[in-house]
């Protein structure tokens, strides 16, 4: 049988995404109205709600998958409501079918939808409760309604009365900055990376502790930055447009190898990377970034207002997180040794960036995040 997934695997800094698409179904009904409903939600996230391993032996397949149309009806119809004016409108499985997205497969659910008036209303509550940064993009294609937008904890459902054509232009852009900042702030590989970023431009000047933080370290920290933000901005443009294309674990297996060489330079070579090389790493941490995007809106390139603003966030992202960690380290360096705390740090950065390298691989499990 064709393995979908291993339930153990997963990547360090994976956000949870979905897509829900509403178009007018090719089957009218007389008295009803008529619709087509399909969501795409990722197994992994399915397999958090709902048991589909039924030998469990730890793979979902597709043979599994075929025979628990059932359960994925009850799924959807437990995580999406559909209303119309006055009554709530039915679903019916109708097929199932499957897309690789870029942390894996991803289920794509098919359901037919009968409304007794026009659909007016649309709720999600797929993993409340368990994800707060879980977001679905919603696309609704039906007649005389067109809407396009995110769906988050804070904004969870549709209104089709009020919200047509409003909700892209109101959430679109703000949107896509929110998602590039919550993406670097939970992806702990990336955040590790620029860790080791820091510290490398620091340690040039641990002959005195009250000169670590001088103008020549925030230059280092400057120029890494900048090399590192316009490294990964080239590609995240180039893979969103499809310029540019790698397989995920490839992708993945070198971020992870590239905070392990960070790690072991700061620990055995006086701590020292060279900017090029920071530029190289930038390079591939564009195409994770890529991926991310891609999960959440399919083909960018179509609206690459979306895409600067996801890029933007990423950018705030950084810098929240570069304020943030200068702010503690000129705290912490006056109680604890620079040198003592950066052994601590490579080698914690270390030995964790090598078990990620090793899981992306060949798809072990070897630390829980």
């Amino acid at each position: 049988m064709n393995v979908l997934i291993n339930i153990s695997s997963a990547f360090a800094h994976e956000q949870s995404v979905a897509r829900i698409k509403i178009i007018d179904s090719e089957i009218h009904q007389i008295e009803n109205y008529s619709y087509q409903l399909i969501w795409q939600v990722s197994l992994k996230d399915l397999v958090r709600v709902e048991d589909l391993d039924i030998d469990q032996n730890g793979k979902i397949e597709w043979g599994e998958i075929t025979t628990n149309e059932l359960t994925l009806e009850k799924i959807v119809s437990s995580n999406i409501s559909l209303k119309s004016i006055h009554n709530r409108c039915s679903m019916v499985f109708n097929d199932v079918s499957t897309s690789m997205l870029f942390n894996g497969y991803a289920l794509n659910i098919n359901m037919n939808i009968s409304c007794l008036n026009e659909l007016n209303h649309v709720q999600y509550s797929f993993l409340k409760g368990l994800d707060s940064l879980h977001v679905a993009e919603i696309d609704i294609n039906i007649t005389d309604v067109k809407i396009k937008q995110l769906l988050t904890r804070s904004n969870f459902e549709v209104n089709l009365l009020t919200n047509n054509e409003s909700p892209t232009e109101q959430t679109g852009f703000v949107g896509f900055i929110y998602q590039g900042i919550v993406h670097i702030l939970i992806g702990i590989d990336h955040l590790l990376f620029l860790l080791i970023l820091i510290f490398s431009s620091l340690v040039v000047n641990t002959g005195n502790r009250d000169k670590l933080f001088n103008r020549k370290s925030f230059k280092n920290i400057a120029m890494y930055v900048t090399a590192f933000t316009l490294a990964h901005t080239i590609t995240l443009i180039s893979a969103s447009l499809n310029w540019l294309l790698l397989p995920s674990w490839i992708v993945e297996s070198i971020i992870a190898a590239s905070i392990a060489l960070g790690a072991f330079k700061l620990l055995f070579s006086k701590g020292v990377i060279n900017t090029a090389t920071v530029f190289n790493f930038g390079l591939i941490h564009g195409l994770g970034f890529a991926s991310v995007l891609s999960d959440l809106t399919g083909d960018i390139s179509e609206n690459i207002i979306l895409l600067l603003g996801f890029n933007l966030g990423v950018e705030i992202g950084q810098i929240l997180f570069l304020i943030l960690t200068v702010s503690i380290l000129f705290i912490v360096l006056r109680i604890i040794s620079f040198n003592s705390l950066k052994i601590v740090i490579a080698i914690s950065v270390l030995v964790v960036a090598i078990a990620w390298t090793l899981e992306r691989l060949f798809e072990l499990e070897i630390i829980p995040f």
